[in-house]
C-alpha cells in the first residue's frame, strides 16, 4: 500500500512538471504582410531574434495568402524580423508575457528600398 501511494505521488508530480515544461513554450506571434499597394508578399521572410543579443531563435515564411505564424515561443522579449527582396526590414520589438499568449501584430505594411 505504501509503495502504491509513493508512485501515485511521483507520478503526479512528473505530469504537473511536463505540464509546467511545456506551457512554457505555449507563445506565438502572427501577422498580415503586404507591401505598399496592399498586395500579398507571398514567402516573406520572419525571423525570431533575442531581443538582447540578437541571436537567432526561430523562423518561417509568409504563406499564401500572406500570414505568418511563429508558434512554440518561451516567454520573453524578442524581435520579429521581416524581409523580402527589394524592400526595407521591419524590425519590432515584442514582449510575450503571460497575460498575452497570442501576439497579434495585424497587418505590416512593407516599405520598398532604395536600392
Amino acid at each position: 500500500m505504501n509503495r502504491y501511494i509513493k508512485y501515485t505521488i511521483c507520478s503526479l508530480l512528473l505530469t504537473c512538471f511536463c505540464f509546467e515544461v511545456n506551457a512554457q513554450y505555449d507563445f506565438s506571434v502572427s501577422g498580415v504582410v503586404v507591401d505598399e499597394f496592399k498586395q500579398p508578399l507571398p514567402k516573406l521572410g520572419v525571423k525570431i531574434l533575442n531581443a538582447t543579443d540578437s541571436s537567432f531563435v526561430k523562423g518561417t515564411t509568409s504563406s499564401e495568402k500572406v500570414r505568418f505564424r511563429v508558434s512554440a515561443l518561451p516567454m520573453g522579449n524578442y524581435i520579429v524580423s521581416l524581409s523580402y527582396l527589394g524592400y526595407n526590414t521591419y524590425n519590432k520589438n515584442i514582449s510575450l508575457t503571460p497575460g498575452h499568449k497570442q501576439l497579434l501584430l495585424g497587418t505590416i505594411e512593407m516599405t520598398p528600398s532604395d536600392i
